[in-house]
């Protein structure tokens, strides 16, 4: 009996009784701080804010301290940020609406130190330009949609923008994501979601074929190791889950997470597999009114 008690106990500690139970929501306390952007650093054991005040990015732990950890004077409004592991950065778009200009910013994930600025609204200086969301693939070559103009750009290790993609369904481009097939899945108004491969960019749109939940914008999206797409819709700031048996021809619901409407979810990160949005509140931020309380909230799906 005693050598079965002390058998319970080592499979115990090997399996169930060893993992770490993840957070339910983590409270960030910091006045008018409205992050659109997150990301969580395993590595860190951290998760990344952007700030749509500050122009800084910032680190968060699990018991809601919060500290700047990249501080640039030429860092205006963060929106989506996106880790690039591989080459151990951290990619954030950067706009300054003021004078109408985007940008892509690089930076040490583990200095803060930067590495460059890239101006890509000087691809197409007439037009207007909000840099929106970024994904990056598997050479290191970094995609920005633009919320204001039908384009996606690219820009290389060095930072040299160039225009990757122009058409007349981008519009209103938010979250976009880099499969390891070799293409990019990205949602456009009105509710579509569309597939470009790198090697022969052309558009295609992925046919929602069973289950779809309906959505006219989606704000973040990742692509989680499991397989299936996830999106935060908007404005209703839903949370579905697709997946596809035939590389993104075709796509099926798999899962929708609702309530998060009243913190105005935009952005989603994996922690592991682990998934958890940011409830940025810029519904006041677009107000003018201030807040001073910002929620991680781990999803639960349907």
């Amino acid at each position: 009996m005693k050598r079965i008690f002390i058998l319970l106990l080592i499979l115990c500690t090997l399996s169930a009784c060893s993992v770490t139970k993840v957070p339910d929501e983590i409270i960030v306390v910091f006045d008018n701080l409205y992050p659109e952007g997150i990301e969580y650093d395993e590595e860190g054991e951290r998760f990344l804010l952007g700030s749509s005040s500050e122009g800084a990015i910032f680190q968060v732990f699990d018991d809601g301290t919060i500290e700047p950890i990249i501080e640039d004077s030429d860092l205006y409004e963060c929106v989506g940020i996106e880790i690039d592991r591989k080459n151990q950065r951290l990619l954030v778009a950067n706009i300054n609406e003021g004078e109408g200009k985007s940008y892509l910013n690089s930076y040490d994930l583990s200095t803060g130190e930067r590495i460059f600025r890239s101006e890509i609204s000087s691809i197409k200086p007439d037009l207007p330009h909000i840099a929106n969301d970024v994904a990056v693939d598997a050479d290191g070559n970094a995609y920005v949609t633009d919320w204001d103009s039908p384009a996606i750009y690219r820009v290389d290790m060095e930072g040299n923008p160039t225009l990757f993609m122009e058409h007349s369904k981008f519009n209103y481009l938010n979250g976009i994501v880099y499969h390891p097939n070799g293409f990019l899945l990205l949602g456009s108004y009105p509710g579509l979601l569309l597939k470009i491969p790198l090697d022969n960019p052309e558009l295609i749109k992925v046919d929602i074929t069973d289950g779809y939940w309906g959505f006219m914008l989606t704000d973040g999206m990742i692509l989680h190791p499991d397989g299936t797409l996830i999106m935060v819709t908007f404005p209703r700031s839903d949370i579905g889950r697709l997946q596809s048996d035939d590389d993104w021809e075709t796509a099926q619901s798999v899962g929708i997470s609702l309530g998060h409407t009243a913190g105005y979810g935009t952005t989603i990160a994996l922690r592991g597999e682990e998934v958890y949005v940011i409830y940025s509140h810029l519904d006041r931020y677009y107000d003018g009114l201030d807040q001073s309380r910002f929620e991680i909230v781990h999803v639960i799906f349907e």
